[in-house]
């Protein structure tokens, strides 16, 4: 959701549906140098409305790398505004790791949690939320809000919020009362 909302506001993503709306079958690369955009923000956008099936892709597989070619669908996007607000509330939430049996996988040169080993099963984060995992407190500490993140390493809020609660849903973490 969080990459929806970043994405929708941008005239960009809708000059990338409308091209391709009229010239199916294109790969991002392809899009990219028509409209005159950077290969990874065309493929960025494409990957996420293919989340929400509003475009879809064939592989196509020739000498080399495996090409996607995308093609506009269309359809519609829900937004659930009462789920935003409810990560929203934990703007001002202090946040601390919780106590647990999982081990993590560090990069303490980029100062970022790379993953976690929980239930025997290995997940990965990316670098934005490896950063702000990393930033979370220990168990029975005061915990850290949103803001502070923020100030420490210049990631806006709506990222650590959804990242928070990515975190809280995977149990590594808890709000402080």
């Amino acid at each position: 959701m969080n990459e929806l909302l970043k994405v929708i506001s941008s005239p960009q993503l809708f000059e990338v549906l409308n091209f391709l709306k009229n010239n199916p079958n294109m790969n991002p690369s392809t899009i990219a140098k028509k409209l005159g955009y950077h290969t990874f923000t065309v493929q960025r956008y494409l990957e996420i409305m293919e989340k929400f099936n509003i475009v879809s892709f064939k592989e196509e597989r020739k000498v080399g790398r495996p090409s996607k070619k995308y093609r506009y669908i269309g359809g519609k996007i829900t937004i659930d505004i009462d789920e935003i607000l409810n990560i929203f509330n934990l703007k001002g939430k202090r946040v601390r790791e919780k106590a647990g049996d999982f081990k993590y996988s560090y990069d303490l040169n980029k100062e970022t949690i790379k993953g976690v080993i929980l239930n025997n099963k290995k997940i990965k984060f990316n670098e934005v939320e490896g950063k702000i995992l990393f930033l979370i407190p220990p168990v029975n500490s005061n915990g850290i809000t949103v803001c502070e993140i923020s100030n420490k390493i210049s990631i806006n809020e709506f990222d650590i919020l959804f990242a928070i609660k990515k975190f809280l849903s995977l149990d590594l973490i808890e709000v402080v009362e």
